[in-house]
């Protein structure tokens, strides 16, 4: 389990100065939580790596009690710090290993990622709460119930009017009968679909282009 501790808590473990340290995260050789760092994987990086500070140092006091030699031996492993061509490769100055440096980069993607996809997943949740998105399943059975309904009550109305309009004299008037019945039924399946508050305007609107008869044709 990662242990994510402040710098300072950070600078009091390892023995070093807080300003040590930030200096690390600015180098990008710490794996940062937000300014606060996780332990296990920023000692893996240290442990991984040489600090040429460090190492400069050593050897210069090295050479302050040894000979001529050593001293030249200094400026040449200077020398070979600041061209960037150590055991690192060429273009790295600073003694960290690219392969570390790019698994703490990777590390951080992925965990930016995973922060987003948290915040989908608690956005989608949230809807579900408050109703404004509904399971596939569940709106799969709703269409299904009403598509059945709709199917019953179309298949209705022959034997519903059959023995009514037979009566009937004129065809505007068998017109109006059958074209009340279609009305009646679109409104009952309006009312099952939730359609009210705000909708019931459309509703009005929709029953009235239905209503819509030839010329010289009664309304109901």
């Amino acid at each position: 389990m990662d242990e994510i501790i402040s710098q300072s808590e950070f600078a009091k473990r390892i023995g070093k100065s807080r300003q040590y340290v930030s200096k690390l995260a600015l180098s990008g050789r710490l794996v940062l939580d937000g300014k606060k760092v996780d332990y296990k994987k920023s000692l893996s990086i240290m442990k991984s790596e040489q600090d040429p500070a460090r190492d400069g140092q050593r050897a210069w006091s090295k050479t302050q009690k040894g000979d001529g030699p050593k001293k030249a031996s200094l400026k040449k492993q200077s020398g070979v710090i600041k061209s960037g061509t150590g055991k690192n490769g060429p273009g790295r100055s600073d003694g960290i290993d690219p392969k570390v440096l790019e698994t703490s980069k990777a590390l951080q993607q992925a965990k930016l990622q995973k922060e987003i996809n948290d915040s989908k997943l608690k956005e989608l949740e949230y809807k579900k709460a408050v109703g404004e998105v509904l399971p596939i399943s569940q709106v799969v059975e709703a269409n299904a119930k009403i598509a059945e309904i709709v199917r019953t009550k179309l298949l209705s109305i022959p034997n519903k009017v059959a023995p009514i309009i037979i009566n009937m004299k004129t065809i505007p008037e068998i017109e109006s009968y059958l074209q009340n019945n279609i009305n009646d039924i679109l409104e009952e399946l309006y009312n099952l679909s939730g359609v009210n508050g705000n909708d019931r305007e459309n509703k009005k609107n929709v029953r009235k282009s239905v209503n819509k008869k030839k010329p010289g044709v009664k309304s109901k």
